[in-house]
């Protein structure tokens, strides 16, 4: 009954709203960033702080079940490559039988209910503004990182996920447009995280990567008769650096909190190329199941 609500005039996406918190809240030692399609379980929060000082955590995530089959797991953290991809530590609708109830340090602490300690949370400036979806969960994650912050998963803390903006037909995220301009912007904000939490010498061979890995994944498309996939595939370096200028100062500002090597956070990141495992490892569940390939 004695809570605050302060609403916004306009939408101004996800990153820039959270931030809000920055010129409202003082003395507190956490703040809790909720999407609006998650049900936390009654001691879900508890379970969070508890552990963030137990581990001395900068950023502490739930474990995530699906809404209508809370047996069913969705996400106990994520890892990504090196060139930003994400990749899911748990298998699609795998049966939670307790088996990652490990608390243990992540790479990236997956949207919907993220606890961060404030102090780092001011020092980073809040999430990344440029980015309203798809991607703020990755670029906030990894400049925690190179600020030398823990990220940790705590399965204690169990959070039911609605996963709504999958279904949100009026959005048009449900329609082939919606999902081909999903994926623009995750690579768009993906490119971008990368340019700016690198150093500049490990910049210089994982651009080359990087860009071996577009132009492979361009190829695919295009030999699978999607033109424009590959054309949007082949633009989202330029997207991402369309504003050099607040590129640079993005990058400028994470450099001079720097406290960890990339060597260092790599030991977090999965070996090789997440999104052809990914494609393969469909590909291989289509087969076994005896469905047609997926495109």
């Amino acid at each position: 009954p004695g809570a605050f609500v302060m609403r916004l005039e306009t939408r101004v996406g996800f990153g820039r709203a959270a931030n809000e918190v920055l010129k409202l809240v003082e003395g507190a030692s956490h703040l809790l960033f909720c999407h609006d399609d998650v049900a936390l379980a009654p001691d879900a929060v508890r379970a969070l702080v508890e552990e963030a000082f137990r581990s001395n955590a900068g950023i502490a995530s739930p474990k995530y079940l699906q809404w209508d089959h809370p047996d069913r797991l969705l996400a106990v953290g994520a890892t990504a490559d090196k060139v930003g991809v994400l990749q899911d530590l748990v298998d699609p609708g795998e049966l939670d039988q307790e088996q990652h109830d490990a608390v243990r340090e992540v790479f990236v602490a997956p949207g919907g209910v993220t606890l961060v300690r404030a102090d780092l949370f001011r020092a980073l400036g809040g999430f990344n503004a440029t980015i309203d979806q798809f991607g703020e969960d990755l670029d906030l994650s990894w400049r925690a990182h190179v600020a030398g912050a823990r990220v940790m998963v705590v399965p204690a803390a169990r959070v039911l996920h609605l996963q709504a903006v999958r279904g949100r037909v009026r959005a048009g995220w449900t329609t082939p447009t919606g999902q081909r301009r999903a994926a623009r912007l995750r690579d768009e904000h993906r490119v971008r995280t990368m340019l700016t939490c690198y150093r500049w010498y490990n910049l210089a061979w994982i651009l080359p990567l990087a860009v071996l890995y577009m132009l492979a994944e361009a190829a695919t498309r295009l030999l699978q008769g999607r033109p424009g996939d590959a054309w949007h595939t082949m633009g989202s370096f330029a997207r991402a650096g369309r504003h050099p200028g607040r590129l640079w100062r993005s990058r400028r500002r994470v450099q001079r909190r720097r406290q960890a090597s990339d060597r260092h956070i790599r030991r977090l990141q999965t070996k090789g190329n997440a999104r052809l495992r990914g494609y393969l490892r469909a590909r291989f569940e289509d087969v076994r199941e005896g469905l047609p390939p997926a495109p």
